[in-house]
């Protein structure tokens, strides 16, 4: 059975739903994976970082998720863990094998549903909708960090 949403107009409500939705997506995705949410992020975050210090990908990490370098070091120790990154002598972050396959599939399953859900909206549609959020997001994060 499928259901719809009503239109909502821009704002808090319509963005946490869409969020979640996305969400609910994504874990299916991973289902299966032996990944949460969170571990995924930090192996999308690693793929960008390899060759950073681990420094700098926990301060990467300790940003996207707002909860302190605590929280983002043990997520890259639960993926070296389970053999899906390496930390080298050199301390610096490397995807295993294993790491590097899992995220080509999981990458290309994410694009194809991407695809799927805005890959035929106008290009001009796609920049504003980005440039909103990214202002909406910086404001976030301005409000994470700034005085109430």
């Amino acid at each position: 059975m499928s259901t719809t949403s009503p239109d909502l107009p821009f704002g808090a409500q319509l963005i946490g739903r869409t969020e979640k939705s996305l969400g609910a997506l994504l874990n299916g995705i991973i289902a299966g994976t032996g990944l949460s949410e969170p571990e995924y992020v930090t192996l999308r975050v690693c793929s960008d970082h390899v060759g950073d210090s681990r420094g700098t990908v926990v301060a990467q990490l300790s940003a996207v998720f707002r909860k302190g370098e605590d929280h983002a070091a043990e997520l890259l120790e639960r993926l070296a863990g389970a053999g899906w990154i390496g930390i080298d002598d050199a301390d610096t972050v490397q995807l295993t094998s294993d790491g590097r396959e899992l995220h080509r599939r999981l990458v290309a399953d994410t694009d194809a549903l991407t695809g799927r859900l805005w890959g035929d909206l106008p290009a001009d549609d796609l920049a504003v909708a980005a440039g909103v959020l990214g202002t909406v997001l910086r404001r976030a994060a301005n409000e994470h960090t700034g005085p109430r």
